[in-house]
């Protein structure tokens, strides 16, 4: 033991520094509350549940008036996605989570959270794209009536970080034989022209779960492939190598 830990550890026997810990129940109590809290809405949730309703949660009606606080806490929870996506830059996803959260527990908010993609502000549409494609893993149907929208490219702003989400979701809505034709071409078209590496990736992976719906669609997704493991791009080629070794 280094010389350092060692007059460290004398000092806590000598009662000198002792390490901090619950006093009582009470306290290990309060410790797993704060931990569920975290869990369910994240820091800043457990914050403001805690602050409306950290006067209920004793005894045995605890679990009870917990969950009551959750369901108080979730209905406050109202701010419009416009304002709650907005602020900063495009580097930070900022509090998407929150609204992907917010969705998940009221998914008629869903339509408010899409028409944020054709928002004036690109921070908000960024954020937005990254929340609708978080909520589209988990509810793909959601995406089903938005179908056109999404093949026609309405809402690609130029940008990579709104590119690759969308071209993400192409691979969870329904696509007819033509549909997937014409996607696969221009996935192809952003393989080799797009100048983002991560739009890159997204739509070779794209290609390569669409590529299994018909032959032709196979044969597209080969000649991707093939081109993708000579590409110049590291990160291309490793998914590359990725993708022929489960293909």
């Amino acid at each position: 033991m280094r010389p350092r830990a060692q007059t460290r550890l004398r000092a806590q026997y000598a009662g000198l520094e002792r390490p901090a810990i619950p006093a009582n129940r009470a306290d290990l109590a309060a410790g797993r509350r704060d931990s569920r809290l975290r869990g369910e809405f994240g820091d800043r949730g457990a914050e403001v549940a805690k602050g409306k309703f950290g006067h209920v949660f004793h005894g045995t009606l605890q679990t009870g008036l917990e969950k009551r606080g959750y369901q108080l806490f979730s209905a406050m929870n109202t701010e419009p996605f416009s304002s709650l996506l907005q602020g900063g830059d495009r580097r930070s996803i900022g509090r998407a989570d929150e609204a992907v959260e917010s969705v998940r527990r009221a998914p008629g908010r869903f339509d408010e959270l899409w028409a944020c993609l054709a928002h004036g502000d690109p921070v908000v549409r960024m954020r937005a794209i990254d929340a609708v494609e978080k909520i589209s893993r988990f509810n793909a149907a959601a995406l089903a009536c938005r179908k056109q929208a999404l093949l026609s490219n309405a809402f690609d702003d130029g940008t990579p970080e709104v590119r690759w989400h969308l071209i993400a979701m192409l691979r969870r809505v329904p696509l007819d034989a033509a549909e997937v034709a014409s996607t696969l071409k221009r996935l192809d078209r952003l393989l080799r022209e797009d100048e983002s590496r991560i739009v890159k990736t997204a739509a070779l992976q794209t290609a390569f779960e669409l590529g299994h719906q018909s032959p032709g669609a196979q044969k597209t997704f080969a000649a991707m492939l093939a081109f993708a493991l000579q590409s110049p791009w590291p990160s291309v080629r490793a998914r590359a190598r990725k993708l022929a070794a489960t293909n």
